[in-house]
């Protein structure tokens, strides 16, 4: 009996431990077929948001709208000087791209590694940061930790859901408002422009 009860209770205590830090969603933001949420995850200071919307258009075209880099900052909110450093294989994509944050605080910037997945319902690109690609530019803050996806499941032949997905460590001390611009206003801003391109 004293064995099956430590047993339960050592079940209850690692699920407990998996779970700590990490929030359950919740809503900030539900306009024009957007909705974007937000949650605190273990080990960062800003909250990681989740984005989602349907796009009356191709999964296929959705993607290469996504990957093409030098074109970010045309309709990604907040960035600016984005470019394509390095396709390294049909399915892996290295970027370079500025982060535009208001006076006083310092620009950032990161080298994205945009590893690419298809499947028969969609693509999802998996987005994480390299540390020591390129050096560290004057005015600049780089951004070491920061990873995130594009998910793109096709709903029919013209039409899919996306979900964009991203946490970073934005690097030094940042005002509730300024977050707040990048983890709700950004990633709707974000989506609103990339369906404007797309239908």
């Amino acid at each position: 009996m004293f064995t099956r009860f430590f047993g339960v209770f050592l079940l209850l205590s690692v699920m407990a431990t998996m779970t700590y830090g990490q929030e359950e969603w919740q809503k900030e933001k539900d306009k024009n077929n957007i909705q974007v949420f937000t949650r605190f995850r273990d080990g960062y200071k800003i909250k990681e948001f989740k984005a989602v919307t349907e796009i009356n258009a191709p999964a296929e075209k959705t993607l290469e709208v996504i990957l093409a880099a030098d074109s970010f900052d045309g309709w990604m909110s907040n960035i600016k000087n984005s470019k394509i450093l390095r396709e390294l294989k049909d399915d892996q994509i290295l970027t370079y791209y500025q982060i535009s944050v208001p006076w006083p605080m310092q620009n950032r910037d990161a080298i994205g590694d945009m590893q690419i997945t298809a499947s028969d319902s969609g693509y999802q690109v998996k987005i994480t940061v390299l540390n020591d690609y390129l050096p560290e530019y004057p005015r600049l803050v780089r951004m070491h930790d920061a990873e995130g996806f594009w998910d793109i499941q096709k709903l029919s032949d013209e039409s899919c859901h996306v979900t964009y997905q991203f946490v970073a460590d934005p690097e030094g001390s940042v005002p509730a408002w300024i977050a707040n611009m990048f983890v709700v206003d950004g990633p709707y801003q974000t989506l609103l422009n990339l369906r404007g391109i797309l239908e």
